[in-house]
């Protein structure tokens, strides 16, 4: 019997601590879908406009005539500040990759994701196409 009080005592001490600990967690949790998703300013058709004028076709993947797409993913952080940019599944062009890194990396700020009426940080994967007309 004193061995039953013992460890619910303990685990009910675990679970307070947890508990304590809990709510730093959740505010650096990333949602991969929230109530509320990101968005680009001016939504969608801002977002294609601003690809069509900030995205750069490299050179030696034209010249190669290297086309495809580019997944990347990235964080929209709480302040709509886009961070962790990196390729989740990339063309056999290391230059299209890195392009499509690069003008998701300088997007200006998004509106930030909410979850429960609290803005939160919002796991993106945003494809990115090129392609040769």
């Amino acid at each position: 019997m004193k061995y039953t009080l013992a460890l619910f005592a303990a685990l009910s001490c675990a679970s307070l601590s947890q508990a304590q600990t809990k709510p730093a967690a959740d505010a650096n949790m990333v949602y991969s879908v929230a109530q509320k998703m990101p968005v680009f300013p001016g939504g969608e058709k801002a977002f294609g406009q601003y690809l069509n004028k900030n995205l750069r076709y490299p050179k030696k993947a034209k010249d190669k005539k290297i086309q495809g797409k580019v997944f990347v993913s990235m964080i929209i952080e709480k302040d709509g500040s886009v961070k962790n940019v990196q390729v989740a599944r990339g063309t056999s062009s290391p230059e299209l990759n890195a392009e499509a890194v690069r003008v998701l990396a300088v997007s200006p700020k998004w509106t930030p994701g909410q979850q429960n009426g609290k803005v939160v940080r919002v796991y993106q994967m945003v494809p990115i196409e090129f392609s040769l007309l």
